[in-house]
């Protein structure tokens, strides 16, 4: 709030200026107030947040394709030993899984505590909300060179929205041999997994208000009669206020209505269970510094259009906090969890997957810093 009210005494100060130089001869003048407004485009979002989609594997049975979300039996250690497998959908338990593997497999690669993504998203978007609003002065310091300030205001919001289904490895019995053969070595092992697939989504919505200053240095280049160029140069000293509110839901589903999910709806709906919702807020201001450069274009007597270029509209905001449940802690799901690491698909499988958008990524920061601010405006100068 305190900041708020200082710069609209910075506002009352500058339009004192323009009020006071109103009715002078423009071709006398030392001192330009100027006002505008503008529209913000940012570039480099992709940057903040990739967006990305674990994709789906294809299979045709006759002329009937059936898409699968990925899962263990497409990870290359299993591809190699994997003889049949099934999630169990047995009265009880209902929540483990079974594997038959050739040969004599005296470890399992999953243990107990593993968590794997084999299946979710991540999307984002970041758009202006309030457009820049600018105030400044120049002061003219030798023939065609001006000094400025500016303060300007403007506010952003970033959205993300992610979605994965982690499969939690509670416990692993084996191994199991079976089939001796005559030179005294098994031909079969079995495993067994109690796992369960938690089916976490975040939807999360920041505010981003920039408030700011930003001395620089203008050239001026007289075109023709009513018409000049000024490029300019110089830095911004931007006040970020970021307020981040997510949604959380967490809710699970046993492996066997995993696997089956996207087959049809003659199966029913998914087994879904333990639902459990929560939401974290979080509120931070920070200080950051972003060089600028940019063109004002006088147009008669008081009247420009300028472009201005802003390298980078904040710091690293962390997402990271101590709220949450289990290990979906903070306000993304994807972040630097050791717990948590994404599948590995074989690349025999990689023909059949098709919608895969990107690479994923675990990532706990939303990287402001990034982000180029290109601000097109149109307004007064007095």
């Amino acid at each position: 709030m305190k900041k708020k009210r200082f710069f609209l005494f910075l506002i009352v100060i500058l339009l004192g200026f323009s009020l006071a130089w109103a009715g002078d001869n423009p071709k006398e003048k030392k001192v330009y107030v100027r006002f505008s407004v503008g529209y913000g485009l940012p570039i480099g979002t992709n940057s903040i947040r990739p967006s990305w989609n674990l994709g789906y594997t294809t299979f045709y049975f006759g002329q009937t394709g059936y898409s699968y979300p990925l899962d263990p039996t497409m990870e290359p250690w299993l591809v190699k030993r994997l003889y049949q497998d099934m999630p169990q959908k047995a009265p009880a338990p209902n929540d483990y899984y079974w594997f038959n593997l050739v040969g004599e497999i005296p470890d399992f690669f999953l243990k107990v505590g593993d968590r794997v993504a084999y299946n979710g998203y991540s999307q984002s978007q970041y758009k202006g909300c309030i457009p820049p609003i600018q105030l400044g002065i120049d002061l003219k310091l030798a023939k065609h060179m001006f000094i400025s300030f500016d303060v300007f205001a403007c506010q952003n919001k970033l959205t993300v929205q992610e979605e994965g289904y982690i499969l939690y490895v509670k416990g692993v019995w084996g191994p199991y041999y079976e089939l001796m053969q005559p030179d005294g070595h098994y031909g079969f092992t079995e495993w067994y997994l109690d796992t369960i697939m938690e089916h976490p989504t975040v939807n999360m919505q920041m505010k981003i208000w920039n408030f700011g200053i930003t001395p620089g240095l203008k050239f001026e280049i007289p075109i023709f009669k009513g018409f000049t160029i000024l490029p300019k140069v110089g830095v911004a000293l931007m006040w970020t206020n970021a307020k981040a509110t997510s949604d959380w839901a967490l809710d699970y589903l046993y492996p066997y209505d995993f696997v089956f999910k996207l087959i049809g709806d003659e199966l029913g709906k998914p087994n879904y269970f333990d639902k459990t919702v929560w939401q974290v807020v979080q509120n931070t201001t920070q200080f950051a510094i972003a060089p600028l450069v940019g063109l004002d274009f006088g147009i008669g007597k008081n009247f420009y259009v300028s472009g201005e270029l802003q390298l980078g509209t904040g710091k690293d905001f962390s997402v990271v906090t101590a709220d949450g449940q289990g290990i979906y802690k903070g306000l993304l799901l994807y972040n630097n969890s050791n717990q948590m690491r994404f599948c590995e698909v074989d690349p025999a499988y990689e023909d059949f997957r098709h919608g895969n958008y990107g690479t994923p990524v675990k990532d706990d920061f939303i990287h402001l810093n990034k982000v180029k601010l290109l601000k097109v405006s149109a307004g007064f100068r007095f």
